[in-house]
């Protein structure tokens, strides 16, 4: 059975030159991405790269809100 280890908040920068994951003294993490809206390729990008950052599979990081926002909020499913 899974269980949600943490809420993540994250504000998200589309199409930057250099893409980063940086966590701000709020809280919240900053990630860059290059990629555009379309199809949800920065989405994918923003799982991708928080996933990375915090040594877990991409799988298991689930976008909870803000689909279509800047700011969105992110899950990610531990084992229990």
């Amino acid at each position: 059975m899974s269980s949600v280890s943490q809420v993540y908040r994250i504000r998200v920068t589309l199409q930057a030159k250099q893409e980063h994951v940086e966590l701000l003294s709020d809280g919240r993490y900053d990630i860059a991405v290059n990629s555009d809206r379309k199809h949800g390729r920065a989405n994918q990008r923003v799982r991708e790269l928080l996933a990375q950052f915090l040594g877990v599979s991409v799988e298991r990081v689930v976008m909870t809100s803000g689909h279509a926002q800047m700011s969105k909020r992110c899950i990610v499913l531990g084992e229990k």
